[in-house]
């Protein structure tokens, strides 16, 4: 979101201090594009705090971000398992599967996070590429049709259900 994004300018420039709170500093580090170092930051704030689901959430967009999917399993999987787990979390894993080619499984995180957040149209738009992959095209379509309900002027969504020849003029 744009709010993130100017918090985390607004980091980039400051001195990385060992009195700043892991999570802040995993962020600090990341907006800095210094990964290794984020990524230990946010160990450590889930060391200090087990059930602190902000550490899991930004390690595992973290993962995401480069591309090592694999971990960001993991991890999202474990925030899943968390007291105020979001929408956001299984967005991500719903993602993550649809990159390591599991339809199956990202159609059902990508269920949950809509049900979470009906909102969402990255959230339906996922779940249309999930259910497409399983060849389940009307599926895909009415989710597709939601999420550009949610996000008319999104083009992708407009251009994946032209490729299943539906013509929406709107």
């Amino acid at each position: 979101t744009d709010g993130a994004k100017r918090i985390l300018e607004k980091f980039k420039d400051q001195e990385i201090s060992s009195e700043l709170n892991p999570l802040m500093r995993g962020k600090q580090y990341e907006s800095r594009g210094d990964f290794q170092e984020a990524i230990k930051a946010y160990r450590s704030a889930m060391k200090k705090n087990p059930s602190g689901l902000s550490a899991y959430s930004n390690l595992g967009s973290l993962f995401i971000r480069m591309k090592k999917f694999d971990d960001a399993e993991i991890v999202l999987k474990k925030a899943t398992k968390m007291k105020g787990v979001d929408y956001l979390i299984y967005l991500n894993l719903g993602y993550v599967y649809l990159q390591n080619k599991n339809p199956v499984e990202a159609q059902r995180f990508c269920e949950a996070a809509v049900k979470m957040n009906s909102n969402s149209a990255l959230g339906w738009s996922n779940l249309g590429l999930a259910l497409i992959r399983q060849g389940k095209k009307a599926e895909a379509q009415k989710a597709w049709e939601r999420a550009l309900r949610i996000d008319p002027k999104n083009q992708q969504i407009r251009k994946n259900l032209q490729a299943i020849g539906v013509t929406n003029n709107e």
